[in-house]
């Protein structure tokens, strides 16, 4: 089952392709996706959505700020804490992502019924559930 998904993730490569184009590798391409799905993240909770230390985290979050892909901002709040979003690089980035990401999904479901596409969905998320 595991070897299915990795070669899912494999034959569907989009972010190791928008890494390739913008030198950036598969990490800090979903570091990105999660920055973009949760507006005003804290490193913290990245971490934990990405199942890295804190540590992991900051220094691709280091990386991105560096190469101006993110911004990173102290916390109102808890000045201990940072805040991290998406900068005007990061979300030109984020988009040409989008669109490999929804040009795959697309390339799947070309060969799917509407069930067979329900069965998959369904299975899915049943399998991240009990991961």
């Amino acid at each position: 089952m595991i070897d299915a998904i990795l070669e899912l993730k494999s034959r569907c490569g989009f972010a190791e392709e928008i890494g390739k184009e913008y030198d950036l590798t598969s990490s800090d391409v979903v570091c990105m996706l999660k920055i973009a799905n949760h507006s005003d993240i804290t490193l913290t909770d990245l971490s934990g959505l990405m199942g890295l230390s804190t540590s992991r985290g900051s220094r691709i979050v280091s990386r991105l700020k560096n190469r101006r892909f993110i911004r990173v901002e102290n916390d109102t709040v808890d000045r201990r804490s940072v805040r991290l979003s998406l900068s005007e690089a990061g979300r030109i980035c984020y988009n040409d992502v989008l669109r490999e990401k929804e040009a795959c999904e697309a390339r799947l479901r070309d060969h799917l019924t509407p069930e067979q596409e329900q069965l998959i969905r369904k299975g899915l998320s049943l399998l991240l559930e009990i991961m």
